[in-house]
């Protein structure tokens, strides 16, 4: 194992082992992170913060610009890393573990004159995608999934994670795998509150079922009058579709879909809702004997 006392040693023993950056997924640097720095040991933001030292980084809690969660620079040669100093647990090991992927791009650039940087919105992206699978590594969490019953709120709270967080790392982990669209919808307003989706993400198998944005809702969609999320919110109980029709003909394309909404108090603060094909109903089959949720008459074209 490489010496890895910094950032660069990291970044060079990488692409020594690998040859060629551009066939690096986000999976394989989270894998080698991993096994390296973390050795199965339990994340939390404190040990991240001593992890990035490491790496030659400084790690600063504080304010943050409004609506920014953490940010990093290169200053007279050293990095840094700044993330806000109220954020929740999940927020600060999100944080760190992405500005450390984005600091890493710098390095990749200066060790390997042939790479091509990727460009802002790519390096954001890559940053989350590594985020997610270091701290909910792939076979673990798959498993999980599984366990669960794909509950949204449960694995929430098993990994200490958001639901978002959750949603769409299910996708990443389960593309190839099995059909499943997972949406997170929360309220726009305090006094009769408007739910909308706030997250959404998606997977696909041979079934090649259209992941069409009529069908399945995407970001800023407000829930319907009479779909699942307008019944598990005006029920305030889980509710659960045994069968969703989304084709004229019947038997193609059917969908079972729950939702359980999240309650403290009075109010509803979330609403996640997942859906996969019929024919796979068994894998939800553990949430549904975990939340019993109330059974409602089939849906058509329409979730």
């Amino acid at each position: 194992m490489v010496d890895s006392n910094n950032l660069r040693l990291f970044c060079e023993h990488i692409l020594e082992k690998h040859q060629s950056l551009d066939d690096i997924t986000s999976e394989m640097l989270a894998d080698e992170f991993r096994d390296m720095f973390l050795n199965d040991l339990p994340v939390s933001p404190k040990m991240l913060e001593v992890v990035a030292e490491s790496l030659g980084i400084k790690v600063s809690a504080g304010p943050t610009p409004r609506g920014i969660r953490g940010y990093n620079d290169i200053y007279d040669g050293k990095m840094n890393i700044y993330y806000k100093n109220d954020d929740c647990r999940s927020g600060k090991e999100n944080t760190i573990l992405h500005e450390i992927r984005e600091l890493m791009e710098h390095v990749f650039s200066d060790i390997c004159p042939d790479y091509q940087p990727l460009r802002t919105l790519a390096v954001h992206n890559a940053a989350n995608r590594f985020a997610a699978a270091v701290l909910l590594p792939r076979e673990e969490f798959r498993n999980k999934v599984y366990e669960t019953g794909f509950d949204i709120v449960a694995l929430g709270e098993l990994y200490w994670k958001s639901c978002a967080q959750i949603i769409i790392r299910i996708a990443e982990v389960l593309q190839g795998e099995i059909f499943y669209y997972g949406a997170l919808y929360e309220p726009f307003r305090i006094v009769h509150p408007d739910y909308r989706v706030t997250y959404w993400s998606a997977s696909s198998n041979e079934d090649h079922l259209s992941v069409s944005a009529q069908l399945f809702p995407r970001k800023g969609r407000s829930a319907m009058r009479g779909s699942l999320i307008d019944e598990a919110v005006q029920r305030r109980v889980p509710c659960l579709v045994e069968r969703i029709i989304t084709a004229d003909t019947e038997n193609i394309g059917q969908l079972t879909a729950i939702a359980r909404p999240v309650i403290f108090g009075d109010t509803i603060y979330r609403v996640p809702i997942v859906a996969v094909l019929r024919q796979d109903r068994d894998v939800i089959q553990p949430q549904i004997d975990r939340v019993y949720p109330e059974v409602l008459p089939d849906f058509f074209q329409h979730l």
